[in-house]
């Protein structure tokens, strides 16, 4: 169990290093906030889709789809069962509209692509990876058509946002693993380069996002240390011990407690300042909740090691 604490441990300095070295960065003006816009785009359209296309087309056969649709279909249970827990949670927190959809968005979705699929990947390797990934094509679905109809103070929707390059790249490796399709060396080699990328560049947006706000005005909000104690350790206590009682496979409990347990995702700060909405609450938790975070996952973790 200590193992696993100071495995996950160092796993998260690392990625936090990279999240303080784009805060300091951008504070220090020594990179342009553009570059926080480039780097973001890169993540979305080059080094996500990659890490996508690379896990699925490497680990999803005719063999093992079917055993790992259950991943699925979990995916879709929690993330009903997590919406229908953050709804009264977020009326507590706030009675403001917008507010209370940051609260609302943020307490259903974990950051599953900027932390989770990183730690998942260098604790328990590629296959859980491919799993998690296949359990939280629920999330991302939600994500791109409610998730952006909630932080949007306009309300608007659209389907159109599916067709995004995360899950354009899914259904590729999907079809390249299920057909068996042997790609060129080259071309998997840079797959596999860009995968690299993802979680360092996520970190470095992290950091370059929250540094658009004051640190004194991050850590002001007590209802953002609320929205984070429930994040980091209730609801992922509570997914956690429920499918434990209820003899679920233990992939799925560790797979459902890691991601619940992640900190607030940046969606809650990047689509309200886009659509011109309430960033700072988002940016508030996302902050507290990422360094409350250092010491909350790698104890979760912890205990999972006696369950996987």
């Amino acid at each position: 169990m200590s193992e696993t604490f100071w495995v996950v441990l160092n796993q998260m300095l690392v990625l936090f290093l990279f999240m303080a070295l784009g805060y300091f960065l951008c504070k220090q003006k020594l990179i342009s906030e553009a570059a926080g816009n480039i780097l973001s785009s890169l993540e979305m359209y080059v080094f996500l889709p990659a890490l996508s296309f690379y896990t699925f087309s490497r680990t999803v056969t005719t063999d093992t789809l079917q055993p790992k649709l259950k991943y699925f279909y979990y995916g879709v249970a929690l993330l009903f069962v997590s919406l229908g827990a953050a709804a009264p949670l977020s009326r507590l927190l706030s009675g403001q509209r917008d507010t209370r959809a940051v609260y609302l968005y943020s307490l259903t979705i974990p950051n599953i692509a900027y932390l989770g699929y990183p730690l998942i990947n260098a604790v328990y390797g590629q296959d859980m990876l491919s799993n998690t990934m296949i359990f939280c094509l629920p999330m991302n679905i939600f994500i791109f058509t409610a998730g952006i109809y909630m932080l949007n103070p306009k309300r608007e929707f659209s389907l159109k946002k599916l067709m995004n390059p995360t899950m354009i790249a899914t259904v590729l490796g999907l079809f390249a693993g299920v057909s068996g399709i042997s790609l060129p060396s080259f071309f998997m080699t840079a797959c596999s380069s860009a995968s690299a990328c993802m979680a360092p560049v996520a970190m470095l947006t992290t950091g370059f996002v929250l540094a658009r706000s004051p640190l004194k005005e991050l850590l002001s909000s007590r209802k953002a240390y609320l929205a984070s104690l429930l994040r980091l350790i209730v609801l992922p206590a509570c997914l956690g011990t429920a499918l434990y009682l209820l003899k679920t496979d233990s992939s799925v409990v560790v797979i459902a407690a890691a991601l619940y347990a992640m900190p607030l995702g940046l969606n809650s700060v990047v689509f309200p300042e886009a659509f011109g909405g309430d960033s700072k609450t988002g940016a508030q938790a996302c902050f507290i909740s990422s360094a409350l975070g250092l010491v909350t996952i790698p104890f979760v973790f912890s205990v999972l090691s006696l369950v996987a």
